[in-house]
């Protein structure tokens, strides 16, 4: 039995999620109920940490606990704008919470009821204010609450409680994949503390522990995942060269090669002559002739029949590349072309014609070249 075949469950098993709303999740990546868990948080709020209403300042945002003495009625200013005002205090000072065409943010204030409110206090010691504050019932367990990423259409309680629903059905299919003697010897602790504790931490500690393993366990993925790159670059390749003179590419060039460019040129030219793919790194300082050495492999596959690509982040270095190169190889009858996304379409078609057909030896370029 696949271990994730519960998780691996499509989110519209969820309560509250139809087919509708999952397709808003759908907009972030999450399909299932293992990508629903693995959508981690942005940031936090941290309501654990309150301080006295008379110290609150709009410096900085921070949290107060008050009680809601008098909910006052709305005010119409004009026909697009209702002011809500709440009198509230915390024993050492009152305040007034003002909320702006939102009924919705209105009603969820109790009078008699303890909040929890964050933002910026204006206002002086004796009497303080604050304009559409954060809020959090006061006996809400979740002190630290979750920031998502979001789409049009899912609000942060709605996906905070998604994910409540998500805990409540599935924790016990959620699996510890890292050996025991691993997690000792780094003092991890279990995955299925990690998640609930990345979502809802308990406090600040919980959460630093649940942060360590998942970094942890992404460090791990991807050391793992070179590995396996590695290995399968050991795989056998079709394009075993044979060993071609570069002298010509040499002669043609407007200045002589260092030793430490021409060393790169055999390298390069030594590698594709075996029988697994070349991983090769050419590091230089600007201006130190990595082009120069690039032209050359060039040189090398084309004599033997093969095409290459040269692919830059930018359309600006794509176009300095496509220069160096043809001044480069185009007097030894290779011809290079330049592909970037900026061409019109037709031009595109043309290159991208002209390249299958074999017309072009090297392409420069940006990412339209393997788009």
């Amino acid at each position: 039995m696949n271990l994730l075949s519960q998780l691996e469950k499509s989110i519209t098993y969820l309560k509250g999620v139809g087919p509708k709303r999952a397709q808003l999740y759908e907009k972030l990546g999450i399909h299932t109920v293992y990508d629903l868990l693995m959508h981690f948080p942005r940031n936090y709020t941290d309501y654990s940490d309150t301080v006295p209403l008379e110290r609150a300042s709009a410096e900085q945002p921070c949290a107060v606990r008050v009680r809601i003495v008098k909910k006052m009625p709305p005010a119409r200013i004009r026909s697009s704008l209702t002011v809500f005002k709440i009198v509230a205090t915390d024993g050492t000072a009152d305040l007034t919470i003002v909320i702006y065409n939102s009924r919705f943010a209105y009603d969820q204030f109790a009078e008699g009821e303890e909040y929890i409110l964050y933002g910026k206090f204006t206002g002086n010691m004796i009497r303080k204010e604050i304009n559409s504050p954060l809020a959090l019932k006061a006996d809400c367990p979740d002190k630290i609450q979750p920031i998502y990423p979001l789409t049009e259409g899912l609000s942060q309680n709605l996906l905070r409680q998604t994910i409540h629903n998500a805990f409540a059905e599935f924790e016990r299919d959620i699996y510890e994949p890292m050996p025991k003697e691993i997690m000792r010897e780094y003092s991890l602790c279990s995955l299925d503390f990690a998640l609930k504790n990345i979502h809802f931490p308990k406090d600040a500690h919980s959460l630093e522990t649940a942060r360590r393993r998942l970094v942890f366990d992404e460090l791990l993925n991807l050391r793992l995942g070179m590995y396996l790159l590695k290995r399968r670059s050991r795989n056998s390749t079709g394009c075993v060269m044979k060993n071609i003179s570069v002298r010509p590419f040499l002669d043609t060039l407007p200045f002589k090669l260092t030793d430490g460019q021409l060393k790169a040129i055999d390298d390069c030219a030594a590698d594709m002559q075996k029988t697994y793919p070349m991983n090769r790194l050419i590091q230089g300082d600007v201006g130190s002739g990595k082009t120069a050495v690039a032209a050359g492999a060039a040189y090398f596959a084309a004599k033997n029949g093969f095409q290459t690509a040269i692919m830059a982040p930018t359309e600006i270095l794509a176009a300095q590349h496509y220069e160096t190169l043809e001044k480069f190889l185009s007097p030894l009858g290779i011809k290079v072309c330049l592909l970037t996304g900026s061409l019109s379409a037709k031009r595109k078609k043309e290159i991208k014609k002209g390249l299958a057909a074999g017309e072009y030896q090297v392409a420069a370029g940006t990412h339209a070249l393997v788009v």
